[in-house]
């Protein structure tokens, strides 16, 4: 069946429009496309930042808490030394009030001579080990030769090496021609509990002599 010319462009007519309005619709969805992947793109790069401000927070939660936790250590470390400097304290006025009631030593202290000395490691002090290292250096201002040096904590002796190079002693204080080297080192034991130590050199083979004579603590 044979269609009018009106009919036929009455359908072209259609056809034209129905063309024209799938063109309107695949722009308009092409543009929706583009404006949600660029929406897709922005929420992304939200995401990202937000992503990377998370890890940031976290690292600084773990710095803060290392920092937290080394001001605890730290803490602890103080409140240690501050109970041993109460419990040192404690110890030195026990050993000054013992030391002023205490009589004369047991063994008695050998003569003295004057000597020009000086100690590296000090022995005044709370011991809390079972052995200590003394240094130090002694010439005798009557210039005789020092041949041995020990150190006696109550009536035990301990021999120490002499003739120990003080290159800087010799140049403040001039050389000695009967004592060239007048360092020395000394290890000994203490006892726990408080003791006498003594410092004393033997001049020329025959006579010991003392430098130093103190009390001292070593706790248990």
């Amino acid at each position: 069946m044979s269609q009018s010319p009106d009919e036929l462009s009455r359908l072209k007519e259609q056809l034209a429009e129905a063309f024209q309005r799938e063109g309107e619709f695949r722009l308009k969805s092409a543009r929706d496309l583009a404006a949600a992947g660029e929406r897709l793109r922005v929420l992304e790069q939200a995401l990202a930042a937000r992503d990377t401000r998370i890890h940031e927070l976290h690292q600084a939660a773990a710095e803060r808490d290392r920092y937290v936790h080394q001001l605890h250590l730290e803490q602890i470390e103080l409140r240690n030394a501050v109970h041993a400097l109460h419990g040192d304290l404690e110890t030195f006025t026990w050993m000054l009030h013992e030391h002023e009631r205490a009589g004369p030593p047991a063994t008695p202290d050998l003569p003295g001579a004057p000597f020009t000395y000086h100690l590296h490691t000090s022995p005044y002090r709370i011991y809390r080990g079972d052995r200590f290292t003394l240094r130090g250096w002694a010439l005798p201002e009557d210039g005789r030769a020092i041949t041995a040096i020990r150190v006696r904590v109550d009536e035990k002796a301990f021999p120490g090496r002499s003739g120990l190079p003080e290159p800087v002693v010799i140049a403040q204080y001039g050389p000695q021609p009967q004592n060239p080297h007048p360092g020395f080192e000394i290890d000994f034991a203490i006892p726990p509990g408080r003791h006498r130590l003594r410092l004393e050199a033997c001049l020329e083979a025959r006579d010991w002599l003392s430098i130093l004579n103190l009390p001292i603590w070593r706790q248990q």
